[in-house]
């Protein structure tokens, strides 16, 4: 327990029952990751290194593949399903979080239509998806829906 903001705090350690409560710094509950600061960033880290890896294994997988509802269900379902959960709890707010969860959907969208010529925005439009705003998650949530 941290009690001033000196250099060297002073720690106390606790006991409940009479065996010693160890302190952690970072923590799993109900899938979500939380550290003792109650900062998101490495949950982001963690859920975001997550969707990077099922998206690379999509790619090589379904490499060739030109049904785009098909891509679209298999986005949904394996990394999107991933990224927004608990998302109500860990709604991020922090312009470094939502930069790597925008990049989440940037590769996603470039997953779903291939290597067309066009923006992200304009990739966007056509699978009528929402970008990232102001802490709020729409993760592509909408065409996902419209399925």
């Amino acid at each position: 327990m941290c009690i001033t903001q000196k250099k060297q705090p002073f720690r106390s350690s606790f006991t409940l029952n009479k065996s010693l409560i160890e302190e952690v710094y970072e923590f799993h509950d109900l899938g979500l990751l939380t550290n003792h600061h109650l900062s998101w960033n490495s949950h982001v880290d963690a859920i975001t290194n997550k969707a990077n890896r099922i998206l690379g294994l999509l790619g090589r997988t379904c490499r060739g593949w030109k049904d785009i509802e098909t891509l679209k269900v298999l986005y949904c379902t394996l990394v999107r399903s991933r990224v927004e959960y608990g998302s109500v709890v860990w709604s991020p707010h922090t312009a470094r979080n939502l930069d790597k969860l925008e990049r989440i959907q940037q590769r996603g969208t470039k997953f779903i239509l291939g290597k067309w010529n066009f923006t992200y925005d304009e990739h966007l439009n056509v699978l009528i998806c929402f970008r990232l705003k102001r802490g709020d998650i729409f993760l592509m949530s909408h065409f996902c829906i419209r399925l």
